[in-house]
């Protein structure tokens, strides 16, 4: 961690003044020895936010769409449903990413807005 410190302060001098780690899971050992050293570099700690399926950008929008083209179709053996999932995914317009983006966007912005209340598919 005293490695990583130093290389950001070489490399991205402007950082050094942002010293926040997000912490997500690990085990109880491990995350006494890094609370430790991260208070002994003076690095603040964050918890990460919960995670929610509905706020996830591949369930929102691009696994609904897959779902709707794979649907009633039977999954064989040989590897045929990737290239053919590979291959929609290809063809799709660059709008059809660009809206999905959009909609995430908004789908955060209301998050944030409701105090992470639930919020509808």
């Amino acid at each position: 961690m005293v490695r990583l410190k130093h290389e950001i302060a070489k490399k991205r001098p402007q950082m050094q003044r942002k010293k926040c780690f997000s912490i997500k899971t690990m085990s109880g050992h491990t995350a006494v020895a890094i609370i430790a050293k991260l208070h002994e570099l003076k690095i603040e700690s964050m918890s990460h936010p919960p995670y929610s399926l509905v706020l996830a950008p591949s369930f929102y929008y691009l696994f609904a769409k897959l779902k709707k083209m794979l649907s009633g179709k039977k999954i064989g053996p040989n590897g045929e449903e990737i290239a053919e999932t590979e291959a929609y995914f290809e063809a799709l317009d660059k709008s059809f990413y660009r809206k999905g983006i959009e909609i995430l966007e908004k789908r955060w912005i209301d998050c944030i807005t409701f105090e992470g209340d639930y919020l509808d598919k």
